[in-house]
């Protein structure tokens, strides 16, 4: 009996995250579609030197990511150069894509306080068990701290243009209020005493 329900409870747990995990990949496909049509809507020049930074930071998170697996560049026959020109088309689209996001975040003053900064990094050390000090002490350095900000920002304005109405949700209620001043105006005209 006892083991029964123990099974039941483990499969409602994996059935669970496994509905999790579809809903959060597809809510990434979903911004990402947000995102190319953000792209593809608003076509600038980007300048050439951020997409190089870009493409700089790109390799030594790389770089960072082997050596956590305790791999060398060298044993994979790769170097920061040859990476950072293989990033060069994935660089741009990030930086087009930070531009325009961050554009949206100044247009509807969406901001992230400190606070959740904190909030963030203690989710991460709650879903990874990597210490909070530890995460505390990589984002001391203005500049990660800067970039984790602006992460952060991006992915509010996602969530931000996914709940706002669509324009054919407008059109809708728009309809539906015109439709419901209609009726009001009529009811309104009767002479007293009558109904329609």
């Amino acid at each position: 009996r006892q083991g029964a329900e123990t099974l039941a409870a483990l499969k409602n747990s994996i059935k669970n995250d496994l509905s999790e995990l579809e809903k959060t990949k597809n809510d990434r496909e979903t911004k990402e579609k947000l995102i190319d049509q953000l792209i593809e809507g608003n076509p600038f020049p980007v300048p050439p030197t951020m997409v190089a930074q870009h493409q700089e930071t790109l390799a030594k998170e790389m770089e960072l990511y082997l050596s956590q697996q305790g791999i060398k560049f060298e044993q994979t026959g790769l170097s920061r150069k040859k990476v950072a020109e293989d990033m060069k088309e994935r660089a741009e689209r990030e930086v087009r894509q930070s531009l325009v996001l961050l554009a949206v975040a100044d247009q509807e003053k969406i901001e992230i306080p400190d606070e959740g900064i904190e909030a963030h990094l203690q989710e991460i050390s709650k879903n990874s068990g990597t210490n909070m000090a530890s995460l505390q002490s990589m984002y001391d350095d203005p500049g990660a701290r800067e970039r984790l900000r602006s992460k952060l920002r991006q992915e509010k304005v996602l969530d931000f243009l996914l709940e706002a109405p669509t324009i054919e949700e407008k059109k809708e209620e728009n309809k539906e209020e015109a439709k419901a001043d209609a009726t009001e105006t009529e009811t309104n005209d009767l002479p007293s005493g009558e109904e329609k």
